[in-house]
């Protein structure tokens, strides 16, 4: 993936190069200046001066203008950068992960597309160029000096090495800082996303004292952690500044002794102050943007990998329709602790099926089997012979429509969210859509055009519902799974959105659900009864009423 960085942006990273080399050349050719400058001031000729004054100004203006092109270039190229990279790291998403929903950790994808992103734009993208103009910077300082004195040169990098090893030394002292820093910021960030998730749930239980105890520490921590950051940062640059200091202070001292015995002049001693400036800052930028670029490119590789499915997806098979779904010795755990239990069944084309249960017996968990949002079950789950885990994901996606109890309501127009965007929707399938979900009033009132606001905020429970309802019929699924789907909604409108499920005779219809009344259940062919994680008993609404068994048990509650 690094390598899609320099997509289309190959000229950006050279211009980028090339002027940023131009920039430490003139940086260097400052020290020069500086040189002349002193030199001339000892000589006091007024016609050298002039000379000199054309020169700078001729200096500047090419100065400025070298500064303003890698400006350009720089951001250029950067921005490109992290549009590559995001583009393809989106398409990844979306192409080779299976899903992000169960027992997946979404917070985590969320931070790569944040916080991620600006750290590898700075450590990696950024960090790359640090590096290479500062290495340019230094050979060039260092070259610099050569041909002005290679005697004072000698002795100069030598007393450059001080704090360079000063900075190697306490090194790992300010990386287990920041560490610590981050740490604690992570503890404290989650702690306060939770606090805000469940914040209603904290005042309705009267825990406000005690969680703010559990704050009050976590920011105790993460506050102290700063500090002590704060105090070792400050205390390693005293230490580097003393010995920076005393580099100058030694680089004097050896012009000096060098002015006295005729082989320097003072400008040459004040273009080496310079250049030593040139050559100590930049080389721990160095330091510092190598231990950036290893962490980005270790971030890269995180992003990279998580990014990806990690399993061999050219054996998979494609499917467009099935007639039935066969379950045999199905089981499921969580941590060990069983869910489903040897669950034998098959699910037929052109019939419907409603599944209930007890709250926690495993009806939800079932139908996130059957979708594929997971392959950590024993047993089989057969799509017309085929082996649920052996399908392609983009057959599963086309194959299963799932409508949840929490409907996903995009911050779009109602026509987007029933469409999902897609263009290839004919006008006749939308108002079909609209009349078997009974969404043609809130359509009438408000438009097709109608923002629903973040997560269907200007939407009711009952129409947001009614959207996903309508959604579902659009994808044209073989295979409609229903979690609660109705719950928000009116006997009315459930009784005719679960009419309009039920008479589809091309597809298989599996509707989880608590409303046990018949009205609704006697349009069901079958109804499956699920107690701890097995089947107890099947049927139609009249069969097992006559059985009078545990779905009469449930029916009487």
């Amino acid at each position: 993936m690094k390598n899609n960085f320099l997509k289309n942006n190959s000229v950006y990273f050279i211009l980028s190069i090339l002027s940023s080399v131009l920039n430490a050349a003139f940086c260097i050719y400052f020290a020069f200046i500086l040189k002349d400058l002193s030199d001339l001031a000892l000589t006091q000729n007024f016609n050298d001066f002039t000379s000199f004054l054309k020169k700078l100004v001729l200096f500047m203006v090419l100065y400025i203008a070298i500064g303003v092109l890698q400006a350009i270039f720089y951001h250029k190229y950067v921005g490109n950068c992290m549009k590559n990279y995001k583009h393809l790291c989106l398409s990844q998403l979306f192409t080779n992960r299976l899903n992000l929903s169960y027992g997946e950790n979404t917070g985590k994808f969320i931070s790569y597309f944040t916080n991620n992103m600006d750290s590898i734009q700075s450590n990696y993208i950024e960090g790359l160029l640090t590096i290479i103009s500062n290495v340019v910077i230094v050979l060039l300082g260092i070259i610099a000096m050569v041909y002005l004195n290679p005697i004072m040169t000698l002795g100069v990098l030598v007393l450059s090495l001080l704090p360079i090893v000063v900075s190697i030394i306490f090194s790992n002292v300010l990386a287990s800082s920041e560490k610590d820093v981050s740490g604690n910021n992570q503890i404290f960030l989650d702690k306060i996303r939770d606090t805000f998730s469940g914040y209603s749930v904290i005042k309705s239980f009267g825990a406000e004292k005690e969680i703010l105890h559990i704050l009050g520490n976590d920011i105790n921590h993460l506050e102290h952690s700063k500090i002590n950051r704060g105090r070792n940062k400050d205390f390693i640059q005293v230490i580097i500044g003393f010995f920076s200091n005393i580099s100058i202070i030694g680089t004097f001292i050896i012009g000096y002794v060098l002015i006295c015995h005729n082989y320097v002049t003072l400008g040459t001693v004040i273009a080496f102050i310079q250049l030593l400036n040139y050559v100590l800052g930049p080389i721990d930028k160095i330091s510092k943007g190598l231990a950036g670029l290893s962490s980005g490119k270790k971030m890269i590789e995180e992003i990279t990998f998580d990014l990806e499915e990690h399993s061999d997806n050219t054996s998979l098979k494609n499917m467009d329709s099935i007639q039935k779904i066969q379950l045999k010795d199905l089981r499921f755990a969580y941590d060990e602790a069983p869910v489903l239990k040897d669950i034998n069944y098959t699910f037929e084309k052109g019939k419907s099926y409603a599944i209930i249960g007890a709250s926690g017996c495993g009806k939800t968990t079932l139908l996130n089997l059957l979708c594929g949002f997971s392959s950590e079950y024993e047993g089989n789950i057969s799509l017309d012979q085929t082996e649920i885990k052996d399908l392609s994901p983009e057959s599963k996606y086309k194959l299963f429509s799932l409508i949840q109890q929490n409907v996903m309501i995009f911050n779009t127009s109602i026509k987007n969210n029933i469409t999902m965007w897609k263009e290839d929707i004919s006008s006749e399938a939308i108002q079909n859509a609209l009349s078997k979900t009974s969404l043609y009033s809130l359509v009438d009132e408000k438009g097709l055009d109608y923002l629903c606001g973040e997560n269907g905020v200007n939407l009711s429970g009952g129409e947001k519902q009614r959207i996903s309802f309508a959604r579902a019929l659009l994808q044209d699924s073989s295979v409609i799974l229903v979690d609660e789907g109705t719950s928000a909604l009116d006997k009315e409108t459930a009784d005719t959105l679960t009419s309009s499920l039920t008479t589809f005779k091309d597809k298989i219809v599996i509707s989880v659900t608590h409303q046990l009344e018949e009205n609704a259940l006697t349009k069901y062919d079958e109804i499956i009864a699920i107690k701890d994680g097995s089947i107890m008993e099947h049927g139609s609404f009249e069969e097992l009423v006559q059985k009078k068994g545990y779905f009469w048990a449930l029916y009487n509650i």
